[in-house]
């Protein structure tokens, strides 16, 4: 371990001399750290992009160093041991730091045992060295059992390595490997409870297309055949997801430089993971919105039962509440009416008695005016005292004690507030009406108003206008003349 003090000229030079990451390399920090060591130290830093424009051969300039302008604040040199800061960042990224998402955590062995492969891996290498090969090379065995896979013989191996290693790392997780049906095919998937995802390996077929040659040259182009298709050796693993297409366009990955099969069996291993993991999720998310919607939706159907049953009863209350109003009015009408008709009667009666009184003075002087004009007989005539006495009868009977009025009992004055709701009421009758008075329902006829319309003399109708004279049309050349048959 050797500590080395560096000042603000060599952190300068160093720098600007290479990249920030390359600088922090060698000291054994980070190049968050060199930073910081840059600003306690006030030495300036390339600009973003300096050192893409400088490979570019762009013309870049080299800010100089600054002057110390006070040295209260500013690190003229420190100390820095790049051994010790390199052993410090390997055991911290190796205790503490998560290991970075995506990172390979399988390799493919030098050779490969078949013994210790997946049941279902080895079944596949078995299928895959013992199928037929068709277009490019490539065997696609055809079985339930199996995953959907579609790749040369000199992959065999590869392939059920890499189902191997996704097999185990599942099933250790609590998928278990079953049918799954994708569209008209059924392949082995991974079933976690009822949630199923599909798999799909194929090798890569790259079209290569050569040079025509001499002899090609001497014929057609047309019968050229240039192109032809070869498999690479790369793996393209995608998966299926019958109910959610969104899965199938998301994970399709090709085996690259960028991307070697350790870290695509990664990537595999955890989207399958997430995915299943999502399902189940999302399926518990959808049971609890099930049940809040049907908590909701009972808790609803109760507040409009009871709403309802309020309604109800309001409904009933208003309907007592109109049918004793009702009662109330039928009996106060029944008073008005008992006392407005003894009231009436009392007036007939007057009438009545006034109408007799008036009739017996009538007949007191017709028996005078008969015996002033009889000078010569005393005494009235048979049939004048005959006509008299019918007369005087005719009298007698208009009187209201001849018709039994009044009884106190039915044609007196009685208290309503003593009358019980619904009777019963006292009895009442009603006396005829005299003929010199209205009945109380007659009324007095209005004179008939002029309902006549005022006769509406039609006015003069207005001259008519006179329209525009129309445009002038030129007459069309009859053309059908040119198609006439002659003969």
């Amino acid at each position: 371990m050797s500590e080395t003090t560096i000042t603000r000229e060599q952190l300068y030079e160093r720098v600007w001399a290479q990249p920030m990451t390359k600088v922090a390399k060698e000291l054994g920090l980070s190049d968050v750290a060199v930073k910081k060591m840059c600003t306690r130290m006030d030495v300036s830093t390339p600009p973003r992009g300096y050192w893409a424009r400088l490979a570019a051969g762009q013309k870049v300039n080299k800010t100089p160093l600054p002057k110390l302008r006070s040295a209260s604040h500013v690190t003229r040199e420190e100390k820095v041991d790049p051994e010790v800061n390199a052993l410090r960042r390997e055991q911290f990224s190796r205790d503490v730091l998560p290991p970075p998402e995506g990172a390979a955590r399988f390799s493919f062995p030098d050779s490969l045992d078949t013994e210790c492969l997946h049941p279902r891996a080895r079944a596949a290498l078995t299928a895959l060295n013992k199928g037929k090969a068709e277009r490019h090379g490539i065997v696609r065995p055809n079985s339930r059992d199996l995953p959907d896979i579609a790749v040369s013989k000199s992959c065999a191996e590869r392939v059920a390595w890499a189902l191997h290693v996704i097999f185990s790392e599942l099933e250790a997780r609590g998928v278990d490997l079953q049918p799954v049906k994708h569209y008209h095919h059924t392949h082995l998937g991974f079933v976690r409870g009822s949630d199923k995802l599909g798999i799909h390996i194929e090798e890569i077929v790259e079209k290569i297309r050569r040079e025509p040659t001499p002899e090609e040259l001497r014929r057609p182009s047309r019968e050229w055949n240039l192109e032809s298709y070869q498999a690479t050796g790369r793996l393209h693993i995608s998966l299926l997801d019958h109910g959610d297409w969104s899965v199938s366009r998301a994970f399709q990955r090709n085996e690259s430089p960028r991307r070697p099969l350790e870290k695509l069996l990664n990537e595999t291993v955890e989207t399958v993971w997430s995915c299943l993991s999502a399902k189940e999720e999302r399926r518990e998310r959808e049971k609890r919105e099930a049940e809040a919607r049907t908590k909701a939706e009972d808790l609803r159907k109760k507040e409009e039962t009871e709403r309802r049953r309020i309604e109800a009863q309001r409904k009933a209350e208003e309907e007592v509440h109109r049918k004793e109003a009702e009662r109330l009015k039928k009996h106060e009408d029944k008073l008005l009416e008992l006392t407005t008709t003894r009231t009436m009667n009392l007036l007939r009666a007057a009438q009545w008695s006034q109408l007799r009184q008036q009739v017996l003075d009538f007949l007191e002087a017709c028996a005078l005016h008969w015996a002033e004009g009889n000078r010569a007989h005393t005494a009235l005539t048979e049939e004048q005292q005959r006509w008299l006495t019918w007369a005087r009868a005719e009298a007698e009977a208009m009187s209201p004690f001849a018709m039994g009025y009044p009884d106190p009992a039915q044609d007196g004055g009685f208290a309503p507030g003593a009358i019980p709701m619904d009777g019963p009421y006292p009895p009442s009758r009603e006396l005829p009406t005299p003929p010199t008075m209205f009945a109380p329902s007659q009324e007095i006829e209005e004179p008939p108003k002029n309902t006549a319309k005022p006769e509406i003399v039609p006015a003069v109708p207005p001259p008519p206008t006179p329209s525009p004279p129309a445009a002038y049309q030129k007459p069309q050349f009859p053309y059908w003349l040119l198609h006439q048959r002659r003969r």
